[in-house]
Protein backbone atom coordinates (compact mmCIF):
# COMPACT_ATOMS: atom_id res chain seq x y z
CA UNK A 1 0.00 0.00 0.00
CA UNK A 2 0.96 3.65 -0.44
CA UNK A 3 2.94 5.26 2.55
CA UNK A 4 4.76 8.56 2.91
CA UNK A 5 8.66 7.08 4.03
CA UNK A 6 11.35 10.06 4.24
CA UNK A 7 13.93 7.51 4.18
CA UNK A 8 16.23 6.32 1.61
CA UNK A 9 16.82 3.18 0.53
CA UNK A 10 19.41 1.58 -2.04
CA UNK A 11 19.25 -1.33 -5.09
CA UNK A 12 19.90 -4.17 -2.55
CA UNK A 13 15.84 -2.83 -1.11
CA UNK A 14 14.28 -2.74 -4.75
CA UNK A 15 12.82 -6.14 -4.44
CA UNK A 16 11.01 -5.43 -0.70
CA UNK A 17 9.68 -2.23 -1.83
CA UNK A 18 8.33 -3.98 -5.11
CA UNK A 19 6.42 -6.69 -3.29
CA UNK A 20 4.65 -3.80 -1.21
CA UNK A 21 3.82 -2.25 -4.56
CA UNK A 22 2.51 -5.27 -6.87
CA UNK A 23 -0.74 -5.64 -3.69
CA UNK A 24 -1.64 -2.41 -5.55
CA UNK A 25 -2.91 -4.79 -8.32
CA UNK A 26 -2.79 -4.48 -12.26
CA UNK A 27 -5.52 -3.09 -14.13
CA UNK A 28 -6.12 -3.18 -18.18
CA UNK A 29 -7.88 -0.30 -19.84
CA UNK A 30 -10.58 -0.26 -22.82
CA UNK A 31 -7.30 -0.34 -25.70
CA UNK A 32 -6.30 -3.59 -23.78
CA UNK A 33 -3.11 -2.25 -21.91
CA UNK A 34 -2.42 -3.09 -18.18
CA UNK A 35 -1.24 -0.97 -15.90
CA UNK A 36 0.26 -1.69 -12.49
CA UNK A 37 -1.67 0.32 -9.73
CA UNK A 38 1.66 1.64 -8.32
CA UNK A 39 2.56 5.32 -8.04
CA UNK A 40 5.84 6.34 -9.35
CA UNK A 41 7.74 9.31 -9.40
CA UNK A 42 11.09 10.58 -11.16
CA UNK A 43 13.39 13.25 -10.54
CA UNK A 44 16.93 14.39 -10.98
CA UNK A 45 19.16 17.04 -9.86
CA UNK A 46 21.51 18.45 -12.06
CA UNK A 47 24.71 21.46 -11.77
CA UNK A 48 25.16 23.53 -14.95
CA UNK A 49 27.83 25.04 -16.01
CA UNK A 50 30.02 26.65 -19.23
CA UNK A 51 32.68 24.59 -20.91
CA UNK A 52 35.70 26.33 -23.02
CA UNK A 53 35.30 23.52 -26.02
CA UNK A 54 37.01 24.96 -29.27
CA UNK A 55 40.42 26.59 -29.96
CA UNK A 56 38.71 30.42 -29.93
CA UNK A 57 37.81 29.73 -26.32
CA UNK A 58 34.16 29.54 -27.20
CA UNK A 59 32.03 29.09 -23.90
CA UNK A 60 29.56 25.81 -24.70
CA UNK A 61 26.87 25.09 -22.17
CA UNK A 62 27.22 22.39 -20.35
CA UNK A 63 24.64 20.71 -17.38
CA UNK A 64 25.29 17.24 -15.83
CA UNK A 65 23.29 14.99 -13.50
CA UNK A 66 24.54 14.70 -10.41
CA UNK A 67 21.61 12.25 -8.51
CA UNK A 68 18.66 10.68 -9.53
CA UNK A 69 16.15 9.61 -7.11
CA UNK A 70 12.64 7.31 -8.03
CA UNK A 71 10.20 6.65 -5.72
CA UNK A 72 7.88 3.68 -5.69
CA UNK A 73 4.45 3.85 -3.47
CA UNK A 74 5.98 6.82 -1.11
CA UNK A 75 9.52 5.14 -0.73
CA UNK A 76 12.58 6.54 -2.21
CA UNK A 77 15.88 4.88 -4.27
CA UNK A 78 18.93 7.60 -4.52
CA UNK A 79 21.16 6.66 -6.88
CA UNK A 80 24.59 8.85 -8.51
CA UNK A 81 25.16 7.21 -11.87
CA UNK A 82 22.89 7.01 -15.33
CA UNK A 83 24.14 3.20 -15.24
CA UNK A 84 22.97 2.94 -11.45
CA UNK A 85 19.67 4.62 -13.02
CA UNK A 86 19.08 1.79 -16.32
CA UNK A 87 20.22 -0.82 -13.52
CA UNK A 88 17.08 -0.43 -11.67
CA UNK A 89 14.56 -0.07 -14.20
CA UNK A 90 16.08 -3.26 -16.04
CA UNK A 91 15.49 -4.88 -12.63
CA UNK A 92 12.11 -3.35 -12.31
CA UNK A 93 11.26 -4.63 -16.07
CA UNK A 94 12.48 -7.99 -15.57
CA UNK A 95 10.50 -8.30 -11.93
CA UNK A 96 7.45 -7.15 -13.07
CA UNK A 97 7.54 -8.62 -16.69
CA UNK A 98 6.75 -4.89 -18.70
CA UNK A 99 5.96 -5.02 -22.71
CA UNK A 100 4.27 -3.41 -25.05
CA UNK A 101 0.85 -4.81 -23.21
CA UNK A 102 1.60 -4.39 -19.86
CA UNK A 103 3.25 -1.08 -18.55
CA UNK A 104 4.57 0.91 -15.41
CA UNK A 105 4.21 5.20 -15.39
CA UNK A 106 6.77 7.05 -14.15
CA UNK A 107 5.54 10.56 -13.74
CA UNK A 108 8.02 13.05 -13.81
CA UNK A 109 7.89 17.25 -13.24
CA UNK A 110 8.13 19.09 -16.12
CA UNK A 111 9.58 15.50 -18.18
CA UNK A 112 11.07 17.66 -20.87
CA UNK A 113 14.12 18.61 -18.83
CA UNK A 114 14.65 15.05 -18.03
CA UNK A 115 14.56 13.64 -21.44
CA UNK A 116 17.12 15.75 -22.44
CA UNK A 117 19.28 13.75 -20.32
CA UNK A 118 18.03 9.94 -20.67
CA UNK A 119 16.29 10.38 -24.39
CA UNK A 120 19.55 8.53 -25.82
CA UNK A 121 19.70 5.77 -22.68
CA UNK A 122 16.11 3.94 -23.86
CA UNK A 123 14.56 2.44 -26.77
CA UNK A 124 11.28 4.71 -27.40
CA UNK A 125 8.46 3.22 -29.35
CA UNK A 126 6.22 6.23 -29.09
CA UNK A 127 6.73 9.60 -27.94
CA UNK A 128 3.85 12.33 -27.91
CA UNK A 129 4.98 16.11 -27.38
CA UNK A 130 2.70 19.43 -28.13
CA UNK A 131 5.85 21.15 -28.88
CA UNK A 132 9.32 20.90 -29.65
CA UNK A 133 10.62 18.99 -26.43
CA UNK A 134 8.39 19.22 -24.80
CA UNK A 135 6.47 15.66 -24.41
CA UNK A 136 3.67 14.62 -22.36
CA UNK A 137 4.40 11.31 -22.74
CA UNK A 138 7.05 8.79 -23.64
CA UNK A 139 6.47 4.80 -23.67
CA UNK A 140 9.87 2.84 -24.23
CA UNK A 141 9.99 -0.53 -25.76
CA UNK A 142 10.00 -2.52 -22.81
CA UNK A 143 6.74 -0.81 -21.21
CA UNK A 144 7.91 2.04 -18.85
CA UNK A 145 5.55 4.98 -19.82
CA UNK A 146 7.19 8.09 -18.62
CA UNK A 147 4.14 11.36 -18.09
CA UNK A 148 4.68 14.42 -17.68
CA UNK A 149 3.03 15.61 -14.10
CA UNK A 150 3.24 19.16 -14.44
CA UNK A 151 1.41 19.14 -17.95
CA UNK A 152 -1.24 17.17 -15.38
CA UNK A 153 -1.23 19.84 -12.25
CA UNK A 154 0.44 23.39 -14.19
CA UNK A 155 1.61 23.87 -10.67
CA UNK A 156 5.15 24.39 -9.48
CA UNK A 157 6.29 21.73 -6.82
CA UNK A 158 5.68 24.29 -4.48
CA UNK A 159 2.25 24.84 -5.46
CA UNK A 160 1.30 21.47 -6.12
CA UNK A 161 2.21 20.27 -1.98
CA UNK A 162 0.00 23.05 -1.19
CA UNK A 163 -3.01 21.76 -3.31
CA UNK A 164 -2.78 18.44 -1.34
CA UNK A 165 -5.58 17.20 0.57
CA UNK A 166 -5.01 13.90 2.25
CA UNK A 167 -1.08 13.26 1.98
CA UNK A 168 0.28 16.43 3.72
CA UNK A 169 4.22 16.57 2.17
CA UNK A 170 5.77 20.17 0.69
CA UNK A 171 8.46 20.99 -1.29
CA UNK A 172 11.42 21.74 0.58
CA UNK A 173 12.86 25.33 0.09
CA UNK A 174 15.99 27.35 -0.25
CA UNK A 175 17.79 23.65 0.92
CA UNK A 176 20.09 23.74 -2.13
CA UNK A 177 22.51 25.78 -3.28
CA UNK A 178 22.37 25.53 -7.13
CA UNK A 179 25.39 27.99 -8.06
CA UNK A 180 27.15 24.75 -6.74
CA UNK A 181 28.34 22.37 -9.14
CA UNK A 182 28.51 19.14 -8.18
CA UNK A 183 29.05 15.95 -9.51
CA UNK A 184 28.07 11.99 -8.74
CA UNK A 185 30.94 11.95 -6.49
CA UNK A 186 30.26 15.36 -4.34
CA UNK A 187 29.20 14.17 -0.48
CA UNK A 188 25.41 15.29 -0.52
CA UNK A 189 24.02 16.44 3.45
CA UNK A 190 21.02 15.52 5.54
CA UNK A 191 19.12 18.52 4.47
CA UNK A 192 19.99 18.39 0.81
CA UNK A 193 19.17 14.84 0.67
CA UNK A 194 15.72 15.78 2.28
CA UNK A 195 15.43 18.27 -0.69
CA UNK A 196 15.40 15.95 -3.65
CA UNK A 197 13.08 12.94 -1.21
CA UNK A 198 10.59 15.83 -1.00
CA UNK A 199 10.28 16.79 -4.66
CA UNK A 200 9.45 13.28 -5.64
CA UNK A 201 7.08 12.76 -2.78
CA UNK A 202 5.00 15.96 -3.46
CA UNK A 203 4.25 14.29 -6.94
CA UNK A 204 4.01 10.57 -5.33
CA UNK A 205 0.80 12.75 -2.52
CA UNK A 206 -0.45 14.01 -5.61
CA UNK A 207 -0.71 10.86 -7.73
CA UNK A 208 -1.77 8.66 -5.20
CA UNK A 209 -5.06 11.28 -4.59
CA UNK A 210 -5.26 11.05 -8.17
CA UNK A 211 -5.71 7.36 -8.07
CA UNK A 212 -8.01 7.40 -5.20
CA UNK A 213 -10.47 9.72 -6.67
CA UNK A 214 -10.30 7.64 -10.27
CA UNK A 215 -10.05 3.95 -8.82
CA UNK A 216 -7.25 3.17 -11.43
CA UNK A 217 -4.08 4.87 -12.27
CA UNK A 218 -4.58 4.70 -15.82
CA UNK A 219 -8.03 6.92 -15.49
CA UNK A 220 -5.61 9.79 -15.01
CA UNK A 221 -5.84 12.13 -17.69
CA UNK A 222 -2.53 13.53 -19.72
CA UNK A 223 -3.08 17.00 -18.79
CA UNK A 224 -4.67 19.36 -16.60
CA UNK A 225 -7.44 19.90 -18.92
CA UNK A 226 -8.18 16.66 -19.58
CA UNK A 227 -10.78 16.21 -16.58
CA UNK A 228 -12.26 18.98 -18.13
CA UNK A 229 -12.58 17.51 -21.71
CA UNK A 230 -14.09 13.74 -19.45
CA UNK A 231 -17.09 16.09 -18.03
CA UNK A 232 -17.41 18.45 -21.30
CA UNK A 233 -17.63 15.25 -23.35
CA UNK A 234 -20.00 13.67 -21.46
CA UNK A 235 -22.64 16.49 -20.83
CA UNK A 236 -22.33 16.33 -25.36
CA UNK A 237 -22.63 13.28 -26.12
CA UNK A 238 -23.95 10.82 -23.13
CA UNK A 239 -26.82 13.60 -21.58
CA UNK A 240 -30.06 11.73 -21.46
CA UNK A 241 -30.00 9.11 -19.10
CA UNK A 242 -29.84 5.25 -20.00
CA UNK A 243 -32.32 5.29 -22.73
CA UNK A 244 -31.86 8.95 -24.57
CA UNK A 245 -27.93 9.10 -24.97
CA UNK A 246 -27.97 7.66 -28.35
CA UNK A 247 -30.05 10.13 -30.19
CA UNK A 248 -27.80 12.84 -28.24
CA UNK A 249 -24.72 11.57 -29.33
CA UNK A 250 -26.18 11.32 -33.17
CA UNK A 251 -27.11 14.79 -32.67
CA UNK A 252 -23.90 15.91 -31.36
CA UNK A 253 -21.63 13.99 -33.49
CA UNK A 254 -23.78 15.71 -36.36
CA UNK A 255 -23.38 19.43 -35.42
CA UNK A 256 -19.25 18.09 -35.27
CA UNK A 257 -18.75 17.03 -38.35
CA UNK A 258 -21.24 20.42 -39.85
CA UNK A 259 -18.45 22.50 -38.29
CA UNK A 260 -15.02 20.55 -39.61
CA UNK A 261 -12.16 22.06 -40.91
CA UNK A 262 -11.76 21.68 -44.53
CA UNK A 263 -7.89 20.98 -45.32
CA UNK A 264 -4.58 21.49 -44.51
CA UNK A 265 -4.63 25.62 -46.13
CA UNK A 266 -7.28 26.22 -43.50
CA UNK A 267 -5.85 24.62 -40.89
CA UNK A 268 -2.51 26.18 -41.08
CA UNK A 269 -4.32 29.86 -41.32
CA UNK A 270 -5.80 29.11 -38.32
CA UNK A 271 -3.09 28.48 -36.85
CA UNK A 272 -1.41 31.97 -37.89
CA UNK A 273 -4.17 34.04 -36.54
CA UNK A 274 -3.80 32.46 -32.94
CA UNK A 275 -2.15 34.73 -31.02
CA UNK A 276 -1.47 34.79 -26.89
CA UNK A 277 -1.99 37.27 -23.76
CA UNK A 278 -1.38 40.71 -24.35
CA UNK A 279 0.86 41.19 -21.65
CA UNK A 280 4.05 42.64 -22.73
CA UNK A 281 5.41 45.50 -20.87
CA UNK A 282 5.67 49.27 -22.27
CA UNK A 283 8.26 50.32 -24.19
CA UNK A 284 7.76 53.90 -22.05
CA UNK A 285 7.48 52.44 -18.64
CA UNK A 286 9.54 49.03 -18.77
CA UNK A 287 12.15 49.28 -16.12
CA UNK A 288 11.01 51.71 -13.91
CA UNK A 289 9.05 51.63 -10.84
CA UNK A 290 5.76 53.05 -11.17
CA UNK A 291 3.40 54.36 -8.42
CA UNK A 292 -0.08 55.14 -8.13
CA UNK A 293 -1.51 52.34 -10.13
CA UNK A 294 -4.66 50.83 -10.65
CA UNK A 295 -6.08 47.79 -12.18
CA UNK A 296 -9.28 46.33 -12.32
CA UNK A 297 -10.47 42.81 -12.73
CA UNK A 298 -13.44 40.78 -14.53
CA UNK A 299 -14.59 38.32 -12.04
CA UNK A 300 -15.02 34.82 -14.22
CA UNK A 301 -14.67 36.28 -17.39
CA UNK A 302 -13.87 34.12 -19.51
CA UNK A 303 -17.23 31.70 -18.24
CA UNK A 304 -19.24 34.95 -19.24
CA UNK A 305 -17.84 35.07 -22.34
CA UNK A 306 -18.77 31.23 -23.04
CA UNK A 307 -22.20 31.51 -22.52
CA UNK A 308 -23.11 34.79 -23.77
CA UNK A 309 -20.98 35.45 -26.71
CA UNK A 310 -23.31 34.88 -29.86
CA UNK A 311 -20.19 35.57 -32.21
CA UNK A 312 -18.74 32.09 -32.38
CA UNK A 313 -18.02 30.45 -35.78
CA UNK A 314 -20.36 27.90 -36.08
CA UNK A 315 -20.11 26.93 -39.56
CA UNK A 316 -17.67 25.27 -41.65
CA UNK A 317 -15.68 27.83 -43.95
CA UNK A 318 -16.62 29.71 -46.99
CA UNK A 319 -14.07 31.25 -49.28
CA UNK A 320 -14.86 34.92 -50.53
CA UNK A 321 -13.34 36.75 -53.02
CA UNK A 322 -14.32 40.87 -51.82
CA UNK A 323 -14.09 43.38 -54.71
CA UNK A 324 -14.98 46.47 -53.14
CA UNK A 325 -14.31 48.01 -49.60
CA UNK A 326 -18.17 47.76 -48.49
CA UNK A 327 -18.29 44.71 -49.69
CA UNK A 328 -15.10 43.87 -47.82
CA UNK A 329 -16.61 45.85 -44.27
CA UNK A 330 -20.34 44.01 -44.61
CA UNK A 331 -18.01 40.49 -43.96
CA UNK A 332 -16.68 42.02 -41.14
CA UNK A 333 -19.56 42.92 -39.98
CA UNK A 334 -21.86 39.74 -40.33
CA UNK A 335 -19.62 37.03 -39.83
CA UNK A 336 -16.68 35.34 -38.18
CA UNK A 337 -14.06 36.19 -40.56
CA UNK A 338 -10.41 34.91 -41.22
CA UNK A 339 -7.96 36.35 -43.72
CA UNK A 340 -4.42 37.31 -44.94
CA UNK A 341 -3.77 41.09 -45.16
CA UNK A 342 -0.46 42.86 -46.38
CA UNK A 343 -0.13 46.59 -44.71
CA UNK A 344 1.51 49.30 -47.18
CA UNK A 345 3.24 52.25 -45.29
CA UNK A 346 1.37 51.42 -41.58
CA UNK A 347 2.00 53.87 -39.17
CA UNK A 348 0.91 53.76 -35.46
CA UNK A 349 -2.52 56.03 -34.07
CA UNK A 350 -0.97 56.13 -30.59
CA UNK A 351 2.23 55.95 -29.16
CA UNK A 352 1.74 53.61 -25.97
CA UNK A 353 0.59 51.00 -27.54
CA UNK A 354 1.04 49.14 -30.65
CA UNK A 355 -1.29 45.75 -30.96
CA UNK A 356 0.72 43.82 -34.36
CA UNK A 357 3.17 40.56 -33.01
CA UNK A 358 5.91 41.05 -34.86
CA UNK A 359 6.39 37.33 -34.59
CA UNK A 360 2.94 36.65 -36.66
CA UNK A 361 4.22 39.09 -39.33
CA UNK A 362 5.71 36.67 -42.36
CA UNK A 363 6.50 39.66 -44.55
CA UNK A 364 8.00 42.82 -42.60
CA UNK A 365 9.99 45.80 -44.66
CA UNK A 366 11.86 48.32 -42.63
CA UNK A 367 9.56 47.29 -39.51
CA UNK A 368 10.01 49.33 -36.48
CA UNK A 369 9.75 47.06 -33.33
CA UNK A 370 8.43 48.14 -29.54
CA UNK A 371 9.16 44.94 -27.40
CA UNK A 372 7.95 42.43 -30.10
CA UNK A 373 4.89 44.66 -31.52
CA UNK A 374 4.96 46.21 -34.90
CA UNK A 375 5.66 50.37 -34.18
CA UNK A 376 5.49 50.60 -38.22
CA UNK A 377 6.69 49.42 -41.81
CA UNK A 378 6.56 50.08 -45.24
CA UNK A 379 5.18 46.95 -45.52
CA UNK A 380 3.86 44.36 -43.26
CA UNK A 381 1.84 40.55 -43.93
CA UNK A 382 0.08 39.16 -41.13
CA UNK A 383 -3.23 36.69 -40.52
CA UNK A 384 -5.84 38.14 -38.63
CA UNK A 385 -9.77 37.80 -37.51
CA UNK A 386 -12.25 40.45 -37.96
CA UNK A 387 -11.95 41.30 -34.40
CA UNK A 388 -7.71 41.77 -34.61
CA UNK A 389 -8.75 44.00 -37.64
CA UNK A 390 -11.11 46.31 -36.05
CA UNK A 391 -8.12 46.72 -33.02
CA UNK A 392 -5.99 47.53 -35.37
CA UNK A 393 -7.76 50.36 -37.12
CA UNK A 394 -8.03 51.93 -33.70
CA UNK A 395 -4.09 51.20 -33.27
CA UNK A 396 -3.01 52.18 -36.82
CA UNK A 397 -3.26 53.79 -40.30
CA UNK A 398 -1.68 52.94 -43.62
CA UNK A 399 -1.82 53.93 -46.88
CA UNK A 400 -3.21 50.46 -48.52
CA UNK A 401 -4.08 46.82 -47.80
CA UNK A 402 -4.48 44.03 -49.69
CA UNK A 403 -6.80 41.26 -48.46
CA UNK A 404 -6.42 37.68 -49.47
CA UNK A 405 -7.33 34.17 -48.32
CA UNK A 406 -10.75 35.44 -46.87
CA UNK A 407 -12.56 32.59 -45.09
CA UNK A 408 -15.94 33.42 -43.52
CA UNK A 409 -18.11 31.37 -40.76
CA UNK A 410 -21.71 32.17 -39.82
CA UNK A 411 -21.65 33.29 -36.15
CA UNK A 412 -23.60 31.91 -33.10
CA UNK A 413 -23.36 30.70 -29.39
CA UNK A 414 -21.55 27.85 -28.67
CA UNK A 415 -23.50 23.98 -28.60
CA UNK A 416 -26.32 24.59 -25.36
CA UNK A 417 -23.99 21.16 -23.91
CA UNK A 418 -21.28 23.22 -23.47
CA UNK A 419 -22.73 26.08 -22.53
CA UNK A 420 -24.92 24.18 -19.43
CA UNK A 421 -21.40 22.31 -18.92
CA UNK A 422 -19.71 26.04 -17.83
CA UNK A 423 -23.16 26.84 -15.82
CA UNK A 424 -22.72 23.54 -14.09
CA UNK A 425 -18.98 23.98 -13.04
CA UNK A 426 -19.54 28.25 -11.88
CA UNK A 427 -22.71 26.95 -9.85
CA UNK A 428 -20.48 24.11 -7.84
CA UNK A 429 -17.65 26.93 -7.71
CA UNK A 430 -19.39 29.20 -6.50
CA UNK A 431 -21.88 27.05 -4.05
CA UNK A 432 -18.13 25.03 -2.46
CA UNK A 433 -16.14 28.26 -2.41
CA UNK A 434 -15.37 28.92 1.60
CA UNK A 435 -17.12 25.87 2.72
CA UNK A 436 -15.69 24.01 5.53
CA UNK A 437 -14.63 20.22 4.63
CA UNK A 438 -15.60 21.28 0.75
CA UNK A 439 -11.70 22.71 0.14
CA UNK A 440 -11.49 19.21 -2.50
CA UNK A 441 -14.95 19.37 -4.21
CA UNK A 442 -14.15 23.45 -4.83
CA UNK A 443 -10.62 23.18 -5.98
CA UNK A 444 -11.67 20.72 -8.88
CA UNK A 445 -14.90 22.66 -9.65
CA UNK A 446 -12.54 25.94 -9.97
CA UNK A 447 -9.84 23.77 -12.40
CA UNK A 448 -12.36 22.39 -14.27
CA UNK A 449 -14.13 25.83 -14.75
CA UNK A 450 -10.77 27.58 -15.84
CA UNK A 451 -9.99 24.67 -18.04
CA UNK A 452 -13.25 24.72 -20.29
CA UNK A 453 -11.79 27.96 -22.62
Amino acid sequence: MFHLDYNIYGFEELDSILDQALQNGIHTNTKKISYYNIVCAFDIESSSFTDKVTKEDHNEKRALMYVWQLAINGHVIIGRTWKEFIDVINHIIERLELSKYKRLLIFIHNLSFEMEFFRYLFKWSKVFAIDTRKPIYAITESGIEFRCSYLLTNYSLAKLGEQLQKYKVKKAVNDLDYSLIRHSETPLSKKELFYIVCDVLVVSAYIQECIEKERFIYNIPLTCTGYCRRFVRHNCLYAGGKHGWRKQYRKYNALMKSLQITGVEEYEQLKRAFQGGFTHASCYWSGYKVSNVDSIDFTSSYPFCLISEKNFPMSTATEVKPKTHEEFENYLKCYCCIFDVKFYDLQERIKFEHYLSSSKCYVKKNAIEDNGRVVSADEIATTLTEIDFEICKKFYKWKNIKVSNMRIYKKGYLPLEIIQSVIELYKKKTVLKGVVGKETEYLVSKGLLNSVY
